[in-house]
């Protein structure tokens, strides 16, 4: 019996009385071969530009099984209809479009009568649509150039029009484009010397923001950057009748904030007279100046006060006094101890 992918045999037919074969049996197809019993697969049409495929016999049966597999079949050629008389920007020619079903591919011919120029590129190539120019060409054609690799120690500098009336898109740039004119076109890319490496070269004038400060090369890199430090500067001390004006300042560039900034007036209450002239940090503090008296805020003792109280040397005077009285009074107090014992025995 046949099966999916063995031949069956149709058997032997024997004679009933001598039990001899009569007539010999033939093959029968595997049921794969048999119509009907499988189903074609994975085809696809070729078209003009994609390639087909003939496609997959897959079973139908109990092994669902594909038993022979397809062939590639190679794409087709456009099948160009006539053509039509068609313009393209200020060229006549003929435009041809395929028939083909599902293609729609057309192609413009133009008249071989028509005038056309020839474009010389010296270093460098032109093409048009992406194909090199091997031929002279129309004109309106927009054609883009390409200057060839510099040599060492060379880089491409600009295109220069030798012959025709055109205008680069981008003279300085090594691919660019052009319309070309009613003429003919020579055009050269020309190359110039690797600019040597360049050396910064930092100004002496800081520069600035509101954050940091630092020195800056032409070519805009920075060296010596680093943010500010503020201190508060007084512009007009503050009295009793009046306020005062201060600012912060950037001790390293100058870079000055927090501009006309009031300083309170001074009351009576004020024992310090301070105006903040003597903040060192960023914290704004107007407490700072070093006063010790009621006399005003330059932080040293008036000459009155000096008067009054010790200064540092005085204070050394004085204890180097009370230690010289110290030992004097002992000195003393052993020479009168002394002095008794030696009366003592005249009493006797």
């Amino acid at each position: 019996m046949a099966t999916c992918i063995e031949k069956g045999y149709s058997g032997n037919q024997y004679c009933t009385v001598c039990n001899r074969i009569a007539q010999k049996g033939v093959p029968t197809p595997s049921l794969h071969e048999i119509a009907g019993n499988y189903s074609l697969i994975n085809k696809k049409d070729p078209g003009c530009t994609t390639v087909g495929y003939s496609g997959d016999f897959k079973c139908t049966g109990d092994c669902g099984q594909i038993f022979r597999y397809g062939h590639v079949i190679n794409k087709l050629s456009h099948d160009w209809d006539s053509g039509t008389p068609a313009t393209q920007g200020k060229s006549e020619g003929i435009l041809y479009t395929c028939q083909r079903a599902g293609c729609g591919m057309t192609r413009f011919v133009g008249n071989p009568t028509a005038t056309r120029y020839a474009v010389t590129i010296i270093k460098g190539v032109a093409s048009v649509a992406g194909i090199h120019i091997t031929e002279k060409i129309a004109q309106d054609t927009v054609v883009t150039v390409a200057a060839d690799e510099p040599e060492n120690g060379k880089v491409f500098d600009k295109w220069i029009v030798l012959e025709g009336n055109v205008t680069l898109t981008d003279v300085t740039s090594a691919t660019t484009t052009f319309t070309m004119p009613g003429n003919d076109v020579k055009i050269e890319a020309t190359y110039k010397d690797v600019p040597p490496a360049h050396t910064h070269g930092y100004g002496t004038d800081w520069k600035s923001d509101d954050t940091n400060h630092w020195y800056e090369c032409q070519c805009g890199d920075k060296a010596g950057f680093a943010a500010h430090s503020f201190v508060w500067k007084i512009d007009r001390e503050a009295t009793k009748t009046e306020t005062g004006i201060r600012h912060e300042e950037c001790t390293v560039c100058g870079n000055k904030r927090s501009e006309n900034t009031i300083i309170d007036k001074l009351t009576d209450t004020d024992n310090t007279g301070n105006t903040g002239s003597g903040s060192t940090d960023n914290s704004g503090s107007t407490d700072n100046s070093g006063n010790t008296d009621n006399t005003g805020n330059t932080g040293k003792p008036s000459k009155d006060d000096a008067d009054k109280y010790p200064q540092a040397g005085d204070r050394n005077n004085l204890i180097g006094w009370m230690g010289a009285l110290f030992v004097s009074g002992g000195v003393l107090t052993m020479l009168g101890v002394k002095g008794k014992k030696n009366k003592k025995p005249e009493a006797e």
